[in-house]
């Protein structure tokens, strides 16, 4: 019999108690720089958004897991994984209102004896599909603009950019160069953007377009309240 009540309601709350215990960032995270609306990147930077479902949180957490799963795979191929810098902290940045952690520098690749960014994500299996059919610039510009922030800030030239499929566990790896245009133009606008006093212009013309749908700041963008 499925249980409703009691046990899932209180790992439901745990989860959310511990949501409310973190921290807003007070920064503009490497992770959003490569949103395609300025007012959407404006909003996440002023108002960011906070986790009241414990199925997302949920989601989120698993991200993690999966990532450090991923580690102890490239460590038990033969690869060196720096996951934490000298002071026991993932290697991050700082530039004035951005800033950025990475999920490490790897050395040791088969194919390069460069070190490399690392960075791991999960996704479900179509969008793990799309991964495998069009690669990271097609798929995800916010991956895309991530890791070559991360880059150029940590001074690296090559990224690997790992995928697990979270319904079959298959894996995707992709070698990414270096574009320090990408990487300049988004930590340029990323600064902009966050020293506006007022909200930018919308990328969007239509509340009802699908990616204004599914932004978590539609209410107040158009005032929908």
């Amino acid at each position: 019999m499925e249980l409703k009540i009691g046990t899932l309601r209180a790992i439901d709350d745990a989860i959310l108690a511990r949501s409310k215990k973190e921290k807003n960032r007070s920064y503009m995270g490497g992770s959003i720089l490569g949103t395609e609306c300025d007012r959407q990147l404006w909003y996440d930077y002023r108002t960011p958004f906070k986790v009241d479902d414990p199925r997302v949180q949920r989601i989120f957490d698993l991200g993690n897991i999966i990532e450090d799963y991923v580690i102890r795979l490239l460590k038990d191929a033969g690869i060196t994984v720096y996951d934490k810098d000298a002071n026991g902290d993932q290697f991050g940045f700082v530039d004035e209102e951005i800033a950025g952690h990475s999920d490490g520098v790897l050395l040791g690749l088969p194919e390069s004896k460069q070190p490399h960014l690392f960075e791991c994500k999960s996704a479900n299996d179509k969008n793990f599909k799309l991964f495998q059919k069009d690669g990271v610039e097609k798929t995800n510009k916010k991956y895309w603009v991530q890791v070559h922030v991360y880059m150029k800030k940590l001074n690296l030239e090559n990224c690997l950019f790992v995928v697990m499929n979270k319904n079959t566990c298959e894996l995707y790896l992709e070698r990414i160069k270096l574009d320090k245009f990408v990487a300049d133009h988004a930590i340029t606008r990323g600064k902009e953007i966050a020293r506006m006093e007022t909200e930018p212009d919308r990328k969007y013309k239509n509340s009802t377009f699908y990616k204004c749908k599914f932004c978590n700041h539609r209410e107040i963008c158009w005032n929908e309240n």
